[in-house]
């Protein structure tokens, strides 16, 4: 299959939000459900806190959108989608042909935290589960999913979690938590830790 007939239902681009204009913003979300990346370069970063980050100088404020589209489509479909909805005004806009087709979603949302990238700006991956929209939710959990098994694993360890309540309410808003336990072997993990607490406890 040749590029250009390639489909998906995954789409990328990039506004940024001084230039862009507001009714233009909102006519974005009429194309399908968005995934919107933190803010990246909102502020120069100190290269003297943070050493191992580069300078951001010159660099402008954006974020990523991520498209679901209800259907599979080509990425000339969706940039003329994109530029209809828009009618032809993409000033605030970062659309390249080559770049909009999304392949693997869960490196495209680590990629929105810089997850995989030690040189770039930091930023949180829990804020990425805080407040996930149901449509994204698998698609979040499989981007997270070690980081997610790795902190409810310490924090069953330490103690701050003590039942699988406190598990699945321990984000507010958010059900991530919830799916990432009946998914998999997570809830027989899980199980396994707390029972060798109370065997330990006992001794």
């Amino acid at each position: 299959m040749s590029k250009d007939n390639e489909t998906s239902r995954y789409f990328t681009l990039v506004i940024y939000p001084k230039e862009i204009k507001g009714e233009n913003l909102s006519k974005l979300f009429s194309l399908g459900w968005v995934y919107i990346s933190p803010v990246h370069n909102r502020e120069q970063i100190s290269n003297d806190d943070l050493p191992c980050v580069l300078s951001l100088q010159g660099v402008k404020e954006h974020q990523h959108f991520l498209f679901k589209m209800p259907n599979k489509q080509t990425e000339n479909s969706f940039i003329q989608k994109v530029c209809e909805v828009l009618n032809k005004d993409l000033t605030g806009v970062a659309l390249h042909k080559g770049d909009c087709l999304v392949k693997d979603v869960s490196m495209m949302i680590r990629y929105f935290y810089h997850m995989d990238s030690p040189n770039k700006e930091p930023f949180n991956w829990e804020d990425a589960i805080m407040d996930c929209h149901p449509t994204f939710e698998e698609e979040v959990l499989k981007a997270f999913n070690s980081e997610i098994t790795f902190k409810v694993s310490v924090l069953i360890q330490t103690e701050v979690i003590k039942n699988i309540n406190n598990i699945i309410f321990y984000y507010p808003n958010s059900t991530i938590l919830n799916k990432w336990l009946y998914t998999g072997r997570n809830m027989y993990v899980v199980n396994s830790q707390f029972n060798e607490i109370r065997r330990n406890g006992k001794i």
